[in-house]
């Protein structure tokens, strides 16, 4: 049997009952953790522009999409609340195989065409356990090299697999017809264009454009659940689709090792900056100095971060949006050493447009340090961080994985109160904290419309907030 049926027949039989319990228990939070994500990002004036876009002809369906009274189609729900969950850059990577974003994916499909169906909080939980298996397989398996990866990369383009796989299980296809959606997903797949939009500013508003990966996933399931027929071995072979992705290296071994044994859910690395994962390194660093030497912005005559040459990827010192400001290195920098809490107010139009951030932002520079070196397949970026203060005294520090990475995890009450933090200004603090109950026991819920209900809220309880630019 191909990889590619392994996989799809993963995604289709795979029962709730097959899941160990620590899994089930990762599976809770990286919901939680991008269903906070998703209000969050519904609340920007960016995340209404996307909705109206699209909800007039998309409507007449059961789906929820986070801010908007009507339901429409499951294929629409998933594109929108995939683009929302994304918006603020403050959703889950998984980085120990391949970076990427599986949650803004995997999460709205899911949800999407489990509403429409009525299925169980345990069906869902299942779909999203295998969405990040699937995905996760796939992206390490076909990862390119460091020297491709300049050219060609790209996110959305393997994560529509984990969002067909998670279409796939919550629409009980069988093997057969999971693998025919795989093929037929794998069509829309976007081309690998992280290269481009990355190196760019100011920054693309559709950013990694995951949502077209989620609807893509979604249509998938839906043309093979209607027999319509596809490649069933679209990852094999010299014409597979890690050659139609542009990746330079394939090893098929990686699909399927340990398959049902070892979960890609459990590497999800948690962010505790509303920023681009390549900066949480150097966050860190600073932080770090921060917190143990108690620094004050005032006394801070510059910050010398040194890194890879990636690390120039972040030198914008004034940020025209605030998804530029969630690349810009010395504004993030600037926002740490001002004290202000990781969260919303860091993309807020007032902060980056604030000359004194600026001023701050300023004092930081950006070297290369050839004696560090990048490890795109750990997804981090190796820093040494230099502090010189007004009194001549140099502070230093060094990071490699960054906080919420497996290897230094945040704790539950973090992730609690980082869940909490993006949805109580939205929703209420009496409905937020509901909400993550419901989350808590998802094993326990009949029909998934009990954890949507809230979503179509978003947005209309405290209003959305205005100041992003």
């Amino acid at each position: 049997m191909s990889a590619t049926r392994v996989l799809a027949q993963y995604a289709a039989d795979t029962t709730y009952d097959d899941l160990p319990e620590k899994v089930v228990v990762q599976a809770k939070e990286v919901i939680r953790d991008s269903l906070g994500c998703l209000i969050g990002g519904a609340a920007l004036p960016a995340g209404r522009r996307i909705r109206d876009s699209i909800t007039p002809m998309a409507a007449d369906g059961r789906a929820t999409v986070a801010g908007e009274e009507r339901r429409v189609v499951p294929a629409w729900a998933s594109y929108i609340n995939a683009q929302l969950t994304n918006l603020l850059d403050f959703d889950d990577t998984l980085e120990t195989n391949a970076l990427g974003h599986p949650g803004a994916t995997i999460i709205p499909p899911a949800l999407a065409l489990a509403e429409q169906r009525g299925s169980s909080g345990k069906a869902f939980l299942t779909a999203v356990v295998v969405g990040y298996d699937v995905y996760s397989r796939i992206a390490t398996a076909a990862k390119p090299t460091l020297e491709r990866s300049k050219q060609v990369r790209g996110l959305a383009t393997w994560q529509i697999f984990g969002a067909v796989a998670a279409a796939v299980h919550v629409l009980g296809l069988d093997p057969e017809a999971a693998a025919r959606a795989f093929g037929l997903a794998a069509l829309h797949a976007p081309v690998p264009f992280v290269g481009k939009i990355y190196e760019e500013r100011p920054m693309w508003a559709l950013k990694n454009n995951f949502g077209w990966s989620a609807m893509g996933g979604v249509l998938g399931a839906l043309f093979a659940a209607e027999g319509l027929d596809a490649n069933h071995d679209i990852l094999e072979g010299e014409t597979g689709f890690w050659v139609m992705a542009g990746s330079d290296r394939y090893d098929s071994s990686l699909l399927t090792a340990g398959l049902g044994s070892t979960y890609s859910i459990l590497n999800t690395s948690f962010k505790p900056y509303p920023t681009c994962r390549y900066t949480h390194s150097a966050l860190d660093a600073v932080n770090s100095l921060i917190q143990s030497r108690d620094l004050r912005a005032s006394e801070v005559r510059s910050v010398r971060i040194r890194s890879s040459s990636k690390i120039q990827s972040f030198a914008d010192y004034r940020p025209q949006s605030f998804i530029d400001a969630e690349f810009s290195l010395p504004y993030l920098v600037a926002m740490l050493l001002l004290r202000e809490p990781p969260g919303y107010r860091w993309v807020t139009a007032e902060r980056w447009r604030d000359p004194v951030v600026l001023a701050l932002a300023d004092r930081v520079h950006l070297d290369v340090d050839p004696e560090v070196e990048i490890d795109l397949a750990q997804g981090f970026l190796r820093v040494r961080v230099a502090v010189e203060l007004e009194n001549n005294r140099v502070e230093e520090a060094e990071a490699t994985h960054a906080r919420g990475h497996p290897h230094k995890p945040l704790s539950v009450a973090e992730l609690r109160l980082k869940f909490l933090d993006l949805a109580q200004p939205v929703i209420g603090s009496t409905a937020a904290r509901q909400f993550s109950s419901l989350i808590d026991g998802l094993e326990d819920v009949q029909d998934i419309a009990e954890l949507t209900a809230d979503l179509a809220n978003v947005a209309l309880t405290n209003g959305s907030r205005e100041d992003t630019g």
